[in-house]
């Protein structure tokens, strides 16, 4: 996102495009312009109007929110724990490997910059999969904190029921990021608008 300030004699006006088109010309994509105006009444709307359906239906939200994550989880879960082991197998085999490359090594079955070049190629193998499978092992534990994200997006988003204008603070605690379609003029569609919030709020209400 591009954000352009446009001042004049009686006040500065902001707006937003996209940067790829702005940097690098209109052949290398089109307009995605908005007003920040314009954005600030869509997302002050669109949070208010998620406060108001949250309270009507705190605890029915929070159980459908708990129970789709748990579906998602337990599906993901599978699928990660069949990943983690087949590359920790990896692992132990890159490490009988380079146990090989030096015995080979000092047998004089192979030189020894063969050797090294082995064992760099098995060692650089090895980080990436440590780090992997450090990704994978935070990922199986993500479920855990699945029902405290909830708890704390629910207690966040009702204090904005009645807020009369949006803020940086507001951003920051509800919003993952905002999705700008493109202008009406070059898509000739209405323009839309993707709001991503931190927990998928659109998909439990």
């Amino acid at each position: 996102v591009y954000s352009n300030i446009k001042k004049g004699p009686k006040r500065v006006v902001y707006d937003f495009n996209c940067g790829n088109r702005v940097r690098l010309g209109k052949s290398f994509c089109f307009s995605h312009y908005i007003s920040a105006a314009n954005l600030e009444i869509i997302l002050l709307s669109d949070i208010r109007e998620k406060a108001e359906l949250v309270i009507k239906d705190e605890d029915g939200l929070r159980k459908r929110f708990l129970e789709r994550q748990k579906l998602l989880e337990e599906s993901r879960y599978t699928e990660t724990k069949r990943e983690l082991g087949k590359k920790k197998r990896r692992i132990g085999e890159l490490e009988k490997l380079i146990e090989s490359a030096y015995e080979d090594k000092v047998t004089g079955k192979i030189p020894e910059e063969v050797c090294i070049r082995l064992i760099e190629k098995y060692t650089e193998e090895q980080r990436k999969l440590k780090t992997v499978t450090e990704e994978l092992e935070q990922d199986l534990s993500s479920s855990k904190q699945a029902g405290a994200d909830v708890e704390e997006f629910i207690s966040r988003i009702k204090k904005y029921l009645e807020v009369k204008e949006l803020t940086r603070e507001m951003c920051l605690e509800l919003i993952e990021r905002i999705v700008v379609g493109g202008f009406p003029r070059v898509t000739n569609q209405p323009q839309k608008i993707e709001i991503v919030y931190k927990v998928d709020i659109n998909s439990i209400l």
